[in-house]
């Protein structure tokens, strides 16, 4: 026990004796006198009270020490546990077996006890349990490993599909709500391909379902502040279409057209078409 502890033990010790004595001194001088011995309400109380907590700091002070004692006790057991499970591991790895294959060993150990003799049947019968449970976790986790790439491919496939490249606004000069499209793959504006047009969905139908309102190439009567010559082509839609693609997209850059009167989504194809 702790040199501190110990004393703090014999003084609390030393003083209740001292009360006791005291209070029996003093009653039997009064006995002696023939006087009844009557303390008073708060003298009674509070020698009470001091004894009883002289005695509760006695009880509590042991109950303590007897709990660092069992938790001192359980540390040092499962140190030991560990250090034995250590060492009996590693002498069947020294001997070439896995990890895995160590612990089932120790585990037919624990069963049967520490100090039991296990017999090559019995260590056989838990290495091939151990390999059942094995080849079962590496089907499990194969088929783990099959559905996160399928599900990886869905969702690959469902970014390709109707991916919202723009929305048709009430753009353009003249000509009403529409979608120009251009080709962007020749700086003398190339008109945009059959091929080029598919790519792209107004409201999840193809282009060439909507009517064309200006078609590429040279315009006979430009509406004031167009061009004389049309690089794109119109398709009249109304306002806040969704254009979508199903085709793998790198990028897309937006700006706002100042000449021609509306925004403009630059769709950047994964293949280089723009």
């Amino acid at each position: 026990m702790p040199t501190d502890l110990y004393e703090n033990l014999k003084k609390q010790a030393a003083q209740y004796d001292d009360n006791a004595s005291k209070a029996s001194l003093s009653a039997e001088k009064l006995k002696l006198l023939r006087v009844e011995v009557k303390l008073g309400g708060n003298e009674a109380q509070n020698a009470a009270i001091q004894h009883q907590k002289q005695a509760d700091a006695l009880g509590n002070t042991a109950t303590e020490a007897e709990k660092a004692t069992k938790a001192l006790q359980d540390y040092q057991a499962k140190q030991k546990d560990s250090v034995i499970d250590s060492i009996y591991k590693s002498g069947w790895l020294d001997k070439g077996y896995t990890v895995a294959q160590a612990n089932a060993i120790l585990e037919l150990q624990k069963a049967k006890g520490m100090s039991a003799i296990l017999s090559k049947d019995e260590i056989d019968s838990a290495l091939r349990n151990l390999k059942i449970i094995e080849e079962q976790q590496e089907r499990e986790d194969k088929l783990t490993e099959a559905k996160r790439k399928q599900t990886q491919e869905i969702e690959k496939q469902a970014k390709l599909t109707k991916r919202l490249v723009g929305i048709s606004g009430q753009s353009g000069i003249g000509t009403g709500p529409h979608l120009d499209v251009r080709y962007g793959g020749s700086l003398s504006g190339q008109k945009v391909s059959n091929e080029h047009l598919a790519r792209l969905q107004a409201g999840g139908k193809p282009l060439t379902s909507y009517k064309i309102s200006s078609n590429y190439g040279p315009r006979k009567a430009p509406t004031k502040g167009a061009s004389s010559f049309h690089k794109g082509i119109d398709f009249s839609m109304p306002e806040g279409t969704p254009i979508t693609t199903n085709v793998a997209v790198k990028d897309i850059k937006t700006w706002y057209d100042s000449k021609g009167g509306g925004y403009v989504s630059e769709v950047i194809f994964e293949d280089g078409v723009s």
